[in-house]
């Protein structure tokens, strides 16, 4: 049986459709990629033609001047194919590092069958250095970029350091977004809290005002997927949750639910329910989900009840959990929110609050709480006022935000 070697023509094709359609895009894979890393003979011929235009995004013409100078030929219909393939050029680095892998796995296969080769050629010490010699070549890691001041700053203007709004997301909380501009693309986000009192109603009201517009997903650890699209529906509807729950319901209420029913299904919004699952299937579910539909947002209910392999203590292997979720969105380029508990007859406002693992405070770029005016005497009433208190965030102010939280239909606004 003959087997290919690693590839993935669509990882392919969405690098090199990152391309064509942003110029910071192309200059990234210029600077990370060469066409030797490219498995399809007419992607490496495409990515030759990108890398010596000049830099500018790409046309049709342009590209098919540059294919007949070199007495080759582009097809229309394999330029159109890669246009439409629109990856999303925020995910570059992803698609980038995702290739780099695959090419250094086909590298690593062909070194190691020239080392058989040379060990019945010149003998094992010679395969063995060569073989040594290749391996470190292939781990040296030339996707860490060293910038220089003058990479930095030359020829830059004041605009050119303005953020574009396709790198914040917003939360659907108007107050949180006019202060603290949502939250920014590649961000760990900690939302903490005691039992009961909104964390994870406020984590899915954020991630069901994104999949109106990207895709979205939730690892919910600790609630079963039938009472999490119950959530869902009271918080669309406006409907409450237990009148759903046991057929309660009113002809104006029947109708307002089937209503929301018809619109969530048109929402980009997909649910793990499975509990004690570990880092690592929630990264590689999570890797699976983007490559096949994309991701503007992850979120982990709750972190504190995430299993590990790991045989270090509690605390220890909370604080990995933590630091391997802020990389995951760092390598995907996309916000990361992740649910803790907090210890209880602590003060709400200070960050070593968290409970379990002090590594949370350092790892999280946003860190918040919620926090009522009167908890204890709302709990009969359908309603309570509050706030969302930011106590960290590397990329700006901190402070409050004002929201009332309808407990009857998980509705935080």
């Amino acid at each position: 049986m003959i087997l290919n070697p690693p590839n993935n023509e669509n990882m392919e094709k969405a690098c090199l459709s990152c391309a064509l359609l942003n110029l910071s895009a192309l200059k990234e894979l210029k600077e990370n990629l060469t066409a030797d890393d490219f498995y399809y003979h007419k992607h490496q011929i495409f990515f030759k033609c990108l890398a010596e235009l000049p830099g500018i995004i790409p046309d049709f013409i342009s590209m098919r001047t540059w294919y007949e100078e070199n007495k080759l030929e582009l097809k229309h219909l394999d330029y159109v194919e890669l246009f439409e393939s629109s990856a999303s050029s925020a995910n570059v680095q992803y698609y980038i590092t995702e290739l780099k892998k695959l090419s250094n796995s086909r590298k690593l296969l062909t070194l190691s069958q020239r080392a058989i080769e040379n060990i019945y050629k010149s003998g094992a010490e010679d395969a063995a250095e060569e073989l040594l010699r290749g391996v470190k070549q292939i781990g040296k890691d030339d996707s860490v970029k060293v910038y220089s001041s003058e990479d930095l700053f030359k020829d830059k203007k004041v605009d050119d350091f303005r953020f574009n709004k396709d790198e914040y997301i917003k939360t659907g909380i108007n107050d949180f977004d006019e202060n603290f501009f949502g939250l920014c693309r590649s961000e760990f986000v900690i939302i903490a809290g005691r039992p009961m009192q909104g964390k994870s109603v406020l984590a899915m009201n954020i991630s069901m005002n994104h999949s109106f517009t990207e895709p979205v997903l939730y690892f919910s650890l600790e609630m079963p997927e039938k009472f999490f699209k119950i959530r869902m529906l009271a918080c669309e509807a406006q409907v409450n949750s237990m009148k759903i729950q046991h057929w309660k319901l009113s002809d104006i209420e029947r109708e307002k639910t089937q209503d929301a029913i018809n619109k969530l299904a048109q929402r980009k919004m997909f649910v793990v329910d499975r509990s004690g699952l570990k880092k690592e299937t929630i990264e590689n579910k999570t890797k699976q989900v983007f490559e096949k539909y994309g991701l503007g947002l992850i979120v982990v209910d709750y972190l504190q009840i995430m299993s590990s392999a790991s045989k270090e203590n509690r605390y220890i292997r909370i604080g990995e959990d933590s630091l391997a979720l802020k990389n995951l969105g760092r390598e995907l380029n996309i916000p990361v929110i992740a649910i803790s508990s907090m210890g209880r007859g602590v003060n709400t406002d200070l960050l070593s609050s968290f409970r379990e693992s002090g590594n949370i405070e350092y790892d999280a770029d946003k860190a918040m709480f919620i926090e009522y005016d009167d908890w204890e005497g709302s709990i009969s009433e359908d309603h309570v006022q509050g706030k969302i208190v930011l106590v960290k965030n590397k990329n700006g102010a901190i402070g409050h935000a004002p929201i009332t939280f309808y407990k009857q239909y998980s509705k935080i606004i």
